[in-house]
C-alpha cells in the first residue's frame, strides 16, 4: 500500500492536496511507525499549494514521544503546518478496545482515551517545549477530559517533577 506507483496512494495524495484538506498520512501508505516514511510525506508534500496539515491517524505503535518522530514534529514546525491527532479503537484482545463490544462504546471511549495518551506523553515528554512553534490538534475526543488532564498531570508533576525535566 506505501509504494510509490500504487494507484490508492496517487489518488490519496492528489485528492489531499486539491482539496486542501489536512493530509492523512496513513491514507497515504505513511504511519508514525514508519517515520523516515512519514518524514518524506512531509517534506515532499509540506509546501504544497492547499496542504494546510497533516494527521496521525488511529493509534500508532511507536509513541509520540519517541526520537524518531523529532524530524517530523521539526519539518512540520519548519513549515508552520499543524499535526492532528485522531484516536481510534486498538481492537487487539490485550487492549482496552478488545473489551468492547460495540463500535458505539469504543467511539464514545478510545477516542478520548487516545488523546490523553496522546497529549499526556508528548506533554510530559517536553514536545511543545522542544518545538514550541508546532500546532497540536486533538481530534473527536470532546473537551470534557481537559480538565481531568490538566488536574492529574498537575497534582502528579508536582509530586514528581524529575520525571518531566523540561516542563517549566
Amino acid at each position: 500500500p506505501g509504494s510509490p506507483g500504487n494507484p490508492r496512494r496517487r489518488i490519496a495524495r492528489e485528492t489531499s492536496v486539491v482539496i486542501g484538506g489536512i493530509v492523512e498520512p496513513a491514507d497515504l501508505g505513511v504511519h508514525p511507525d514508519v517515520p523516515a516514511a512519514a518524514l518524506r510525506e512531509v517534506e515532499e508534500l509540506g509546501d504544497c499549494k492547499g496542504v494546510v496539515g497533516f494527521m496521525v491517524t488511529s493509534v500508532p505503535r511507536a509513541p509520540v514521544y519517541h526520537r524518531s518522530m523529532f524530524p517530523i514534529y521539526r519539518a512540520l514546525e519548519e513549515r508552520s503546518l499543524p499535526l492532528a491527532f485522531h484516536g481510534g479503537p486498538r481492537w487487539e484482545r490485550d487492549s482496552v478496545s478488545g473489551q468492547l463490544n460495540r463500535f458505539l462504546t469504543a467511539h464514545a471511549l478510545d477516542f478520548p482515551l487516545f488523546n490523553i495518551v496522546h497529549m499526556m506523553n508528548l506533554i510530559v515528554n517536553g514536545i511543545p517545549e522542544r518545538f514550541p512553534g508546532l500546532d497540536l490538534v486533538f481530534l473527536e475526543g470532546g473537551l470534557a477530559y481537559l480538565f481531568f488532564v490538566a488536574e492529574r498531570l498537575d497534582h502528579e508533576f508536582m509530586m514528581r517533577p524529575s520525571e518531566a525535566p523540561l516542563l517549566k
